[in-house]
C-alpha cells in the first residue's frame, strides 16, 4: 500500500522541520495512524487500497547557445524540445510541457510553472508512465535536462488529508489542550479535516486523481431494505420475517 504523505511533508506543515525532539520513527507512526484514520470514513466510497500513483521531475538548467532539439523519452515516447539561442530554462521547459499535453502517460504541471517540470502518472500501478528513457542528464546547445528521483504519491487530496491529519496527532501530542484556539491547537486542526472526510463519506466531496478521474468507488453493499410481516417478493408471495429490529422510538 502506498504511503499516503512522507515525513519531510508532515515536518513542513506543522512547522517541525529542524526539530530533532521530535523523531522520524515518530512522524511515520502518526502517517499510519492518520491513514488508518482516513481509511475508516472513506472504505465504503472508494476502493481500498489506492493505488500507487507516480512523480516525477526534469529540471532544466543553462540558456541556449545555438539551435538544435532536445528529445526526452519517457516511457519509450519521444517529447522534442526545439533549443535556440538565448532560449531560458523556464522556456525550454514549456517547450517540453507542451509537446508533452497529449501523451497517455503523464500529466505535467502548468506552463509557466518554471525550469522544474513535475509529472504524475495518469494510472495507479506503473511507475514506467514518468520513468525517463533517453539520456539522464542530457545537454543540447546549453540547455541541459536532468531527471529526479522516481517517487510513490498519492492522489492530491489523500495526500493532504494525511499530512494535515498527522501533523494534528503530533501537535496534540506535543501541545495537547493547552494549545487550544492557537495555531498549535491539534484538536481543532483534526475536527476540520475530519469535517471533510464526512462530507467524502457522505458523497459531498470527492477524490480525483491526477487526471481530474474520481477514484474507483467502492462495491462495499450497504442494508438498503429489510423484509417485514407485510413484505412480499417479485411474484406477490409473502416474504418470511429475516430480520426483527427491537429499538423502541
Amino acid at each position: 500500500m502506498v504511503r499516503y504523505t512522507t515525513v519531510t511533508k508532515v515536518r513542513q506543515s506543522g512547522g517541525f522541520v529542524g526539530n530533532s525532539n521530535v523523531t522520524d520513527a515518530f512522524i511515520s507512526a502518526q502517517i499510519t495512524r492518520a491513514q488508518s484514520y482516513i481509511n475508516s470514513y472513506i472504505s465504503d466510497v472508494y476502493s481500498l487500497p489506492i493505488g500507487k500513483y507516480y512523480t516525477q521531475t526534469i529540471v532544466f538548467s543553462g540558456t541556449g547557445s545555438g539551435s538544435g532539439t532536445m528529445t526526452i523519452s519517457i516511457d519509450g515516447e519521444d517529447y522534442d524540445v526545439a533549443v535556440t539561442s538565448s532560449l531560458t530554462a523556464a522556456q525550454a521547459a514549456d517547450l517540453f510541457r507542451t509537446a508533452a499535453l497529449s501523451n497517455d502517460s503523464f500529466v505535467t504541471d502548468g506552463l509557466g510553472a518554471g525550469a522544474t517540470v513535475t509529472i504524475y502518472s495518469k494510472e495507479s500501478g506503473d511507475s514506467t508512465d514518468v520513468t525517463i528513457s533517453s539520456t539522464d542528464p542530457q545537454t543540447e546547445s546549453g540547455i541541459t535536462a536532468t531527471g529526479g528521483t522516481l517517487t510513490e504519491i498519492a492522489p492530491p487530496l489523500i495526500e493532504t488529508l494525511a499530512t494535515e491529519i498527522a501533523v494534528a496527532y503530533l501537535l496534540i501530542t506535543e501541545y495537547g489542550v493547552e494549545a487550544q484556539d492557537t495555531d498549535k491547537d491539534g484538536f481543532r486542526r483534526l475536527s476540520e479535516w475530519t469535517t471533510v472526510l464526512k462530507n467524502i463519506a457522505k458523497k459531498v466531496e470527492k477524490i480525483f486523481d491526477f487526471t481530474d478521474t474520481e477514484l474507483a468507488r467502492s462495491n462495499t453493499k450497504r442494508l438498503s431494505a429489510f423484509p417485514t410481516a407485510s413484505s412480499q417478493d417479485a411474484d406477490g408471495r409473502d416474504v418470511v420475517d429475516k430480520i426483527k429490529m427491537n429499538d423502541k422510538f
